[in-house]
């Protein structure tokens, strides 16, 4: 994801927590805080988007690996195990 799809929810992470982090701004949340409320809220985002995008049904949670993520952007991957689609007994 690059820094311009990953800034609305940089931006959203800071507002959520503005009121217990007042008077930082962004940039010092970040420092300070680093990029973790941005990347769940990223990942829950592209999650769903891809259940339904792909058209499957997850069977167990996934298993999440951040690459990195920074002002630069986010890298992440994610494996999640699905229902078969015609399961032969």
């Amino acid at each position: 994801m690059t820094a311009e799809e990953f800034a609305p929810f940089r931006a959203k992470a800071y507002q959520d927590n503005l009121s217990k982090t007042a008077p930082l701004n962004q940039l010092q949340f970040e420092e300070n805080y680093g990029y973790f409320d941005a990347t769940n809220i990223a990942f829950c985002d592209l999650y769903y988007k891809a259940i339904e995008e792909l058209d499957i049904r997850p069977v167990a949670l996934p298993d999440v690996d951040v690459i990195w993520a920074d002002a630069d952007g986010l890298k992440m991957t994610a494996g999640v195990t699905t229902e078969l689609e015609n399961p032969q007994l």
